[in-house]
């Protein structure tokens, strides 16, 4: 009687395929009914660079500021804006949305717009947080 040679790979390949199979359905399983118990979405302040507008402006008028900040990863964006009102000065905040699980490493800076508008003539201090407590201050005159 001659024997058949035992193919050793063969029971490993059952293995690996199941292994495979199983982690397949794992991904889609979360990645369809949202049960993943990670949270892929934040808020945070960011830091703004750079600010374009103008210096002067009349009152009831929409006076328009390019501000520039900084985003960590690919999954940043734009959130939000928060302002502070105390008298004439403005402190103007810049959140960043994060939305995504896997984002490239490539920090950047990004642009949004910051809209000034009054009622009142006056000096008024615009101070754009650059995080930490220091500001770019930008003085607006408003007839």
């Amino acid at each position: 009687m001659k024997r058949q040679p035992i193919n050793k790979t063969e029971p490993y390949k059952s293995v690996m395929f199941l292994t495979v199979l199983f982690c397949v359905l794992s991904l889609v399983e979360t990645g369809c009914t949202g049960n993943s118990t990670e949270n892929c979405s934040s808020i945070q302040q960011a830091f703004i660079s750079k600010v374009d507008g103008s210096k002067s402006g009349n009152i009831n008028q929409d006076i328009p500021f390019t501000v520039y900040f900084g985003i960590n990863n690919g999954c940043g964006k734009y959130g939000s804006i928060t302002e502070t009102v105390s008298g004439n000065t403005r402190i103007v905040s810049i959140n960043a949305k994060y939305d995504g699980c896997v984002c490239t490493a490539m920090a950047s800076v990004i642009s949004t717009i910051y809209t000034f508008k009054t009622s009142q003539a006056g000096i008024y201090y615009l101070k754009f947080s650059q995080g930490n407590n220091s500001f770019i201050i930008d003085t607006l005159t408003i007839q």
